[in-house]
């Protein structure tokens, strides 16, 4: 999962100009607990499953601080059920 566009706010939050998101991988911007090693992958199988994923975050800033953030994923799909894009 990559980031492809972003918001005003998630420009603020991370402390990266918008040209710098886009095509970062979303893995190194949010991160699990420190005692959750498989976070990304839990995302990824409710993704594939449901389509939808929810939960707390931690965000990594560009000045390396984390911040806690709820965060809500969707996939988006084409008219034969493919997935297209992933809304955060």
């Amino acid at each position: 999962l990559v980031v492809v566009t972003a918001n005003p706010a998630c420009e603020r939050l991370t402390g990266e100009a918008l040209d710098c998101l886009i095509g970062t991988r979303v893995d190194r911007l949010l991160v699990g607990s420190p005692e959750d090693s498989h976070f990304t992958e839990k995302i990824r199988q409710d993704l594939a499953g449901s389509g939808i994923w929810q939960g707390e975050a931690w965000h990594r800033t560009r000045d390396g601080r984390s911040l806690p953030c709820q965060v809500s994923l969707v996939r988006v799909v084409d008219g034969d059920g493919k997935p297209l894009h992933y809304i955060g």
